[in-house]
């Protein structure tokens, strides 16, 4: 069995087993677990760690973020700032037409495009075939009745 030395500075007396409270990697007595700034008794359920020492809530070190205004981040920021401007914008586009704007070819585009372009056919195809149905319909109806084939037919 091996005996530890409490972590609390003013008490330094050895921990043993039935006592001890291991919390923040150090070994304390139970009654020696108190905050360091105020000295109130705490427990597993209430304290907060800093720095390997405990406190209570209201004592707790708070740690605030400095502003820094020269970072990647602010620096994208204000650059997104300055192109939302609808000057900017307008100018950009004015420069901008008229201009190619290149898609990279992977399959996933040549798969989308091929696919447009068979729908494309196909609906070229549909009307061809309408078309020519609608002709022959007019061929029938002027060899039937001549001078009817201007009268328009709901296919």
């Amino acid at each position: 069995m091996s005996a530890r030395k409490c972590a609390r500075e003013e008490c330094g007396k050895t921990v043993y087993p039935l006592e001890e409270l291991k919390c923040l990697d150090k070994v304390w007595h139970k009654q020696c677990f108190k905050c360091t700034v105020c000295g109130m008794t705490l427990n597993m359920k209430n304290y907060k760690g800093y720095d390997k020492m405990p406190y209570c809530e209201p004592h707790y070190p708070k740690t605030v973020a400095s502003v820094v205004t020269d970072t990647p981040e602010m620096r994208r920021v204000a650059e997104n700032t300055r192109n939302q401007s609808q000057v900017q914008y307008h100018a950009a586009y004015e420069k901008s037409k008229g201009t190619k704007i290149e898609v990279a070819d992977d399959p996933e585009m040549e798969r989308h495009r091929k696919n447009m372009l068979v729908g494309f056919f196909m609906q070229l195809w549909y009307v061809r075939v309408r078309m020519q149905h609608f002709s022959f319909q007019c061929l029938i109806m002027d060899f039937l009745v001549p001078g009817a084939a201007g009268v328009e037919l709901v296919i």
